[in-house]
Formats: structure tokens, sequence, C-alpha cells
């Protein structure tokens, strides 16, 4: 404008040059064919919670065209750390890059990694083309596993690990715990297989008949009831519940303990390690009462992981359960002393800090010392 106002030829070229630089810079990055083949691959494999993982981006250029300051960044999940923006040297046609990135596994579950997005400028930088570049990569996280067998740094146990290890061996050695149903007294059958604490319930004579000989094992019974947990994210009650299920389950797996893994909503998980993938896909649910799991514990040893556990939930496992049991509750709950008085071994994990991660090896030596005490 001010070159046509002061009729200054050369004033004009030089503003018109300027006004067309930017539409042809991006005519010029719209036409271009940027083509990229992106492979994703995240490990080690398997994923849980707290582990070192790391993605490797691999770009490979088809298009003709070479392709030169890329600026790359992939899509992340909160949950799995922050988005990674990196620079690519330029590609010709065949060349491949790499690009790694570390990945913070926060919580359990599945997620997806990407899509890619690409920012392609024009060399005068003045226009910048974002495009996104392959698919999305499913990733699944298990809940995290502590060892349970602990051991002091100078490598010598300690009087309480040595007395979790004595429970264990006599658990593996003795597990025969019966397999046991629950009738009304019958003449003729031994006063010593009256069951008092049913009998004290229902108001008439309860005897535990028992099949000697069979072997039963463990069940680790799951609190997945919304109404029971709090908290958000990876320092909820929940996710604490959860490694300690895991815990406990692959622990009883890897010394020969038959193991079942029930949740509260009546679903059985696989144990050991083959139900870690399970219990990465469990979600809370709405159901409030225990009804789920009537029938389904037997006589075997239970071990209860509770958010919180009211009074109303404690007296219905005492109806539906007669055997060995034990039971962690993760928040405070009213019904902890009816289980404590009605013989069960129980553990407070709400006394720990729940912004740092509950140790499933101290609950576990508790549990232990609470069963030799019991006894």
């Amino acid at each position: 404008m001010c070159a046509v106002v002061l009729d200054e030829r050369d004033l004009l070229r030089i503003g018109g040059l300027l006004v067309a630089l930017p539409v042809l810079s991006a005519l010029l990055c719209a036409l271009s064919l940027l083509r990229l083949d992106v492979t994703r691959s995240v490990g080690p494999q398997p994923l849980a919670v707290g582990d070192a993982a790391h993605v490797e981006l691999r770009l490979r250029a088809v298009s003709r065209t070479p392709v030169d300051g890329l600026l790359i960044n992939d899509a992340v999940p909160t949950a799995c750390g922050t988005a990674t923006t990196c620079v690519v040297g330029g590609l010709g046609k065949g060349d491949t890059a790499t690009v790694q990135y570390p990945l913070a596994l926060g919580l359990r579950g599945p997620h997806m990694l990407g899509p890619l997005h690409v920012s392609l400028a024009d060399p005068l930088g003045l226009v910048e083309l974002v495009r996104t570049v392959g698919d999305r990569t499913p990733v699944l996280v298990r809940p995290r596993v502590e060892p349970l067998d602990c051991e002091s740094s100078s490598g010598s146990s300690s009087s309480e690990d040595r007395a979790a290890r004595r429970g264990t061996g006599q658990l593996s050695r003795a597990q025969t715990l019966r397999d046991a149903q629950l009738r009304a007294y019958a003449s003729g059958d031994d006063i010593r297989t009256i069951h008092w604490r049913s009998t004290a319930r229902r108001g008439e004579l309860i005897v535990r008949t028992t099949e000697q000989g069979h072997t039963t094992g463990t069940v680790v019974l799951l609190d997945v009831r919304r109404t029971s947990h709090s908290g958000a994210s990876g320092q909820s009650s929940l996710e604490r519940a959860v490694s300690l299920t895991a815990s406990l389950s692959v622990h009883l797996h890897r010394i020969g303990i038959p193991v079942r893994v029930l949740t509260t909503e009546g679903i059985e998980v696989a144990s050991g390690e083959a139900g870690l993938d399970q219990l990465a896909l469990l979600t809370p649910t709405d159901r409030a009462d225990l009804g789920a799991v009537f029938g389904l514990v037997g006589a075997d040893q239970l071990i209860a992981v509770f958010g919180t556990l009211d009074t109303a939930a404690a007296a219905a496992l005492l109806e539906g359960h007669a055997g060995s049991a034990s039971a962690v509750h993760l928040r405070p709950s009213s019904g902890a002393a009816i289980l404590r008085t009605a013989g069960w071994n129980t553990v407070d994990g709400s006394v720990a800090d729940a912004g740092s991660p509950l140790l499933p090896s101290e609950l576990w030596s508790a549990l232990q010392r609470n069963r030799t005490a019991g006894r």
C-alpha cells in the first residue's frame, strides 16, 4: 500500500513477494507427499505397574520426494506418562529412522498409544502442517506383583520372616482344610463335630461334615464393589486391593498351594501368572452386597481383600463361610471387629499412607503372625 501511494515500483515488488511467499509455502507443503510406514513396539513384555518400559518407533519413508525436518509427537495416555516430541532428520525414499522414549506405567488396565502426529514445515518456516500417521497400538498393563518372601538386607531372615515362612510351609504341607458342609444335628452325630458359631447364630445344633483326605487350597476373595473403595487413579484402594490379590495369587501358586481367585461379583480369575491379564481388566461394580460369593468359597482357607466392610457384609461373610479365614481391609471398616470376634485373622491396611504403595509383603507377614497367634 505504501508502494502504491509513494509510486515506488521496487517496494511494490518486495511487498508482492512477501505476500506470495506464505501462499506458495502453503501450497508446497500441501502438495508434498508425506508417506511414512510407522511400526511401534513396547517392551519389555509383559508390562506391569511401576515397571521401566519403553516405546520404539520405526519410521520408514515410502514417498519419492525426500522429507526433512520432521517434528513427531506420539500420543501417550496420562496413565502411561507424557507425550514425546522429537525431531527426525532428512528421510529419502526407503530410509528409516528409529526413535525411543520411556513410559511411566502408573495405572493397570488397557491403554492405547498413538496415533503419531507428524509436523512438516517449509524451508522458510512460514507454514507448518500437522498430519496423523500410522495406527494406534494397544497395551495391557498388569497390576503390580510384589514378592511376599522378605529377607533382611544382610541375607539373614528376621524372626517375623522366619515365622511367615514356617506358616507358609505348614500351609503347603498341611493344606487339608476340610471340604466342609454344615447341616442340622442328627441323632448319633459326634458332639465334637458341632459347629458352635453356626449353632449360636441359627438357634439349633449344627454339625460340620468333612471328607477326610480331600486336599483343598486357598481362596483369595477380591472386593470389587464400587461403594467399598475410595481414592483416585493409581492411589485408590481398589488398585491396592488388586495388587495385593495378584501378589497373593502368584505367591501361593509358585509355592504349590492350590489357589482360586474370586471377586465379590462371583467371577473366578485364573491363579498365578495366568490370571494377571484378567486382573488387569477388572473394573468396579455397582453391586453392594456379597450374595454372589455364597456357595463359591466352600471350606477352603479364605483370604479376603476388602476396601471397607460394613457390619451387614461382615455378618453375611460369617454366615456363608465356616472355614479358616483372614481378611485385609484397606479402609476403616466397622465390620472388622465382628470378623475378629468370630475368630478371623484381620489386618488393618488403612493405616498405610494412601500416597505411597501398600506393601503386600508387610501384610503377608502380619497375616502369618495373626494366623500363628490364632492357633
